[in-house]
């Protein structure tokens, strides 16, 4: 059995009572503690192992570091507990007066033949009103030598960047990614899927030029140790701009997007299905249609809307375009736990014929088709769902912008389209569209863009099951290929994209959506306005962010940086290279908290 002593300290002061094992270090200690940089309290956690017989000793040090632009003056009173299958008694929990910034924990003991020696830890710390003011936790292994690992400690009742877990560095993905999708999953983990390493586009249009550029293997992010790891399962079909979506049974369907076939780029048929309770991935049914830059709505349990999107890919740098190569279908898909126990439910004609649910707009006008890409679909009700924007090729060849939004109506076993045109519905693509439930209603928030004249869209449109409301206030800083994330409390986060003349938008903004005068969202206001920035310097356009139900904080992974430019034709338009990052951001937002 190998016995553990656990010391914890803070504000760079030493315990008063150090048991023998630690004397003859305490030198040691007092050196590293107060040569440390950071000018704010730290914590650090400092794990000794004392080893039994002849066992070689081991040393674990836990640097605690707050997020970014915070501190922990008003601290009172810490929880601390310990949990892992490679521990004699688990869990093991401690609760000090943590007034004078120092605790610390009794010995403990690791089971000898553990094929798991690690464990989880995690700290919260509490003010004189009891109340929950700071929250972190690692997984720790045990080695028998010097080991490092950073926990982050976040506040609860404000907020931060931070883009560093131990030494001040990015935290890495394994590799740069930029058209990827990530999925929380229920137990915590956040999935990402897919995505490429470099993309070539113009307004709305993205090619990838070289199969080796898209990431093959699933990546897992744990939020017990801030890592983001490359799985053993890797996808049959790579792709980028596709979808993934987490079911009710937990499954993630993974559909469509641009790949490579024969060497050729192609938009894709194909469905896969990762299931996380076993760490399974396996072929769905196909899709009826190939999609690319399409949505897909999870609606109920099991089923799946898709809508729109494109057929085949486009041709960079090009005055017209290929009209036939949108989608005009929605296609209903129904997933199981398993391909046999999947099944694809029929695609509807877009616009639909008498037959169906149409015609939409008007069965006289084949040319006024409206099948787009790039375009976002919300769930308002079981059976309503809202498109805004999204790019279309007109009769003509040319991008269109459509102006008008669609709600879908459940009409039996298909969809029902109604155009809806007024002044404050706008044209934009590449914007966001984000549903905010407050009790049992939702409200779709629509944000951010560029219309078809390549200027950045910054009116903000909010939407319930009645349509849009009236003048609910713009973005303070327009983009498109950006994020919004929705959180508790009824926030939501605007993050990262392109600004004004295709600049990186650092500038985070950060809302509540106020219900009290009318549909409006209203900023929250930061202690100090460098919080709201992103830390990356090569820009986040197209990143994806996932919300962990583990902690209060929001991840965000990847996204592009905009670099070379072309014109391979000798046309008009120039063709830009988009480089992936490899970096990710954790923001702590403010969420409503209660002490237990």
């Amino acid at each position: 059995m190998m016995i553990f002593s656990f010391f914890f300290n803070t504000h760079f002061t030493m315990a008063k009572s150090i048991p023998p094992l630690w004397k003859e270090r305490s030198t040691f200690f007092k050196k590293r503690l107060l040569s440390h940089p950071l000018g704010l309290v730290v914590g650090w956690m400092l794990l000794w192992a004392g080893l039994t017989c002849c066992a070689p000793e081991g040393k674990i040090e836990l640097k605690v570091v707050p997020t970014f632009g915070q501190k922990f003056t008003d601290a009172q009173r810490m929880t601390f507990e310990m949990k892992g299958d490679g521990l004699e008694k688990s869990p093991i929990k401690e609760e000090f007066d943590f007034s004078d910034k120092k605790a610390s924990v009794p010995a403990f003991a690791i089971k000898q033949d553990t094929d798991k020696p690690w464990f989880d830890m995690s700290t919260k710390i509490f003010d004189k009103d009891n109340k929950l003011i700071a929250l972190g936790q690692a997984r720790v292994p045990f080695v028998s030598k010097t080991f490092g690992l950073g926990i982050l400690i976040s506040r609860v009742n404000t907020f931060g960047w931070v883009t560093e877990l131990s030494n001040g560095s990015q935290t890495l993905m394994p590799g740069p990614l930029v058209g990827h999708q990530a999925v929380t999953l229920p137990d915590g983990r956040i999935l990402i899927v897919g995505g490429a390493t470099k993309v070539r586009g113009n307004q709305g249009v993205y090619e990838i030029t070289q199969p080796n550029f898209l990431q093959k293997n699933l990546m897992l992010y744990n939020p017990k140790t801030g890592l983001v790891e490359i799985s053993s399962k890797s996808l049959q079909n790579p792709r980028a701009f596709h979808t993934a979506t987490l079911m009710a049974n937990g499954l993630v369907v993974i559909a469509g997007g641009m790949g490579f076939i024969d060497n050729k780029l192609t938009v894709l048929k194909t469905v896969e299905i990762y299931r996380p309770r076993d760490d399974a991935l396996f072929a769905g049914l196909l899709m009826k249609e190939p999609r690319a830059f399409h949505t897909a709505t999870r609606v109920g349990d099991s089923e799946i809307v898709m809508v729109g999107g494109l057929f085949k890919p486009l041709t960079l740098g090009k005055r017209t375009l290929e009209q036939g190569y949108q989608v005009l279908k929605i296609e209903n898909y129904t997933v199981g736990d398993s391909s046999a126990t999947s099944v694809e439910s029929g695609a509807l004609l877009y616009p639909a014929t008498q037959s169906g649910c149409g015609p939409f707009p008007a069965g006289d006008k084949i040319t006024e088709v409206d099948g787009r890409w790039l375009h976002q679909t919300s769930l308002l009700t079981d059976s309503l769902l809202l498109v805004t924007g999204g790019l279309r090729v007109d009769k003509d060849g040319k991008r269109d912008v459509p102006k008008h939004a669609i709600l879908l109506q459940r009409n039996g076993s298909c969809w029902r389209p109604k155009k809806v045109e007024k002044d404050n519905v706008y044209a934009r693509y590449e914007h966001t569209s984000t549903v905010i439930k407050v009790e049992d209603r939702r409200w779709v928030v629509v944000a951010g863009g560029r219309n078809v004249n390549n200027q950045v869209v910054g009116p903000i449109e909010i939407w319930s099951e009645s349509g849009p409301v009236a003048n609910p206030g713009q973005l303070d800083k327009a983009r498109f290929g950006h994020k919004a994330i929705a959180l508790p409390n009824q926030q939501i986060l605007f993050v990262g994209g392109m600004g004004k003349d295709l600049n990186f938008e650092a500038r985070s903004e950060y809302y509540r959506l106020e219900l009290s005068s009318g549909a409006q969202l209203q900023p929250i206001s930061v202690r100090s306005p460098e919080v709201l920035d992103l830390k990356e310097p090569q820009g986040r356009f197209y990143g994806v962010a996932a919300l962990s139900p583990l902690s209060p904080r929001v991840v965000i992974f990847g996204g592009a940086s905009r670099n070379k430019v072309t014109d391979p034709d000798k046309q008009k338009e120039y063709v830009w290279t988009f480089s992936g990052s490899s970096s990710a951001e954790f923001f702590t937002y403010i969420p409503s908290v209660k002490s237990n």
